[in-house]
């Protein structure tokens, strides 16, 4: 088989080795947890050294204590201005004698005390793992409003709830049903227009309140509470009761909700439609056989098992949490007696299983489907044939970023448990990571493999050398 580097093939896309954005990351990550205040008057961190036999560093301008290096330059160099590196235990930030002086004593210029274009940044840790851009936009949704409210009211005036009747009181729901009959007098004047595009833009808000948040669960408790936030607002009940007015109505609290959250939920589908198509647009096969989800199976259990030992050799509070939602994705062959839907999957790993394979959930196993139907959508037969490999990786990546159906088994499946977003955002693009490198280094061999059978001037390595064949004959 050729050598890499005998075609035109790119294969520094394929790095499986390289782990240091993880490692960076990982780091800011787990420096809040490292870090803590010195109490000498309580006892718990007036040691010396830790458990592990570590020496605690103790920062010389605040006093907290941190247990790593690095953790404390970042420390210095974010808070204190400082790009000082941190003192190693039993040695001294002063030069000692015949080593030359440092670079403040030399007269060089200090970056970190520099300010405006001069001043030396930090880059700043980008998140791979971003929240799909939405194609539905505020004129869309003003577009509908007219409409949505019109149905909104509708349901209204018809709820079966409010038209009953008892004796001869009215009742809130019969005053709100008829109110709604009120408004729907009016529908397609210019100030129902009005009243329905005003109403659709304070819902508006309310929709990308949670654009800010990558995970779908953070995301929906942002939209939320910026909705409960709004029913309390003075702004939205000075809008319904102009309405009302207008039409000679008293104020009704339960119609107003009861018409904007018909017309919010309205929004969501209009957008929800839009954005995430039930229809997929790739003419791209991406059936997978049975034979393949079995395999498939087998190597979900890889990704947990490696992440699983690499956090183990953490002590710091993050470590500890995904060290506990990672062991909740095991099953135990001895304690395992459900049967599911998704039991002929399981058949080629029962039968080599001798007792050491990581068996994943059956959440765990859809969520690496749903990654690997994203990942065949760009590594197939299709770009092998085109010979469009260069940057294979970082589309991949791209496309299970965008992917809805990714985030939301993440959110409401496997990593639900997670209370901090950073942190969940942080493990998915390891897992995304670790699955994608490993998918593309296979990928690659089969290209190459490919290639050479294709290639008639591919290397001749893959033959015996003429020597062997001379002593045949």
């Amino acid at each position: 088989m050729a050598r890499p580097g005998d075609d035109e093939f790119e294969w520094n896309d394929f790095d499986f080795s390289d782990f240091s954005d993880f490692e960076d990351d990982f780091d800011e990550i787990e420096a809040e947890s490292d870090s803590e205040e010195y109490d000498p008057v309580g006892g718990g961190n007036a040691t010396s050294a830790g458990a592990g036999g570590r020496a605690e560093l103790a920062c010389d301008v605040c006093g907290k204590v941190y247990k790593y290096a690095g953790s404390l330059s970042k420390h210095k160099a974010k808070d204190h201005g400082t790009s000082t590196e941190a003192p190693q235990p039993g040695t001294s930030k002063a030069p000692q004698p015949g080593t030359s002086k440092t670079g403040e004593e030399r007269g060089s210029p200090d970056n970190t005390s520099l300010t405006g274009p001069d001043k030396a940044t930090k880059s700043k840790r980008k998140l791979r793992v971003k929240r799909p851009a939405s194609v539905f936009q505020k004129e869309d949704a003003l577009k509908e409003g007219p409409e949505l409210v019109k149905g909104a009211l509708e349901v209204a005036a018809a709820y079966r709830p409010w038209l009953l009747e008892f004796g001869s009181m009215t009742t809130p729901g019969n005053s709100a049903a008829k109110a709604a009959e009120a408004i729907l007098g009016i529908v397609g004047t210019p100030d129902f227009n009005n009243f329905a595009i005003a109403l659709c833009a304070l819902l508006w808000i309310v929709i990308i309140a949670g654009d800010q948040s990558v995970l779908c669960n953070a995301a929906t408790e942002a939209m939320w509470a910026e909705y409960y936030n709004m029913c309390t607002s003075d702004g939205y009940y000075s809008l319904w009761d102009s309405s009302m007015a207008s039409i000679g109505k008293s104020q009704c609290p339960l119609l107003y909700q009861f018409v904007s959250r018909k017309v919010l939920e309205g929004l969501l589908r209009k957008k929800h439609s839009v954005d995430v198509p039930s229809a997929s647009a790739s003419n791209t096969d991406i059936t997978i056989s049975s034979h393949e989800e079995q395999v498939l199976r087998y190597i979900a259990g890889y990704i947990p098992h490696a992440l699983l030992r690499r956090y183990q050799r953490f002590s710091n509070k993050t470590a500890q949490v995904y060290v506990a939602v990672l062991q909740k994705w095991k099953v135990s062959a001895v304690t395992k007696t459900q049967t599911t839907f998704l039991e002929y999957t399981k058949g080629w790993v029962d039968r080599v299983n001798r007792g050491g394979l990581f068996l994943v959930t059956d959440d765990v196993y859809l969520f690496f489907r749903v990654v690997e139907k994203v990942v065949r959508t760009t590594a197939n037969f299709d770009q092998v044939c085109k010979h469009k490999l260069t940057g294979i990786k970082e589309d991949i990546m791209k496309n299970l970023e965008s992917n809805y159906l990714v985030n939301h088994y993440w959110s409401t499946r496997l990593a639900c448990s997670i209370t901090s977003e950073k942190a969940s955002i942080a493990l998915l693009e390891t897992v995304l990571s670790y699955y994608v490198s490993l998918r593309c280094r296979s990928f690659a061999e089969a290209y190459m493999l490919v290639t050479n059978h294709r290639n008639k001037n591919a290397s001749k390595k893959g033959e015996k050398c003429l020597r062997k064949s001379l002593n045949k004959s």
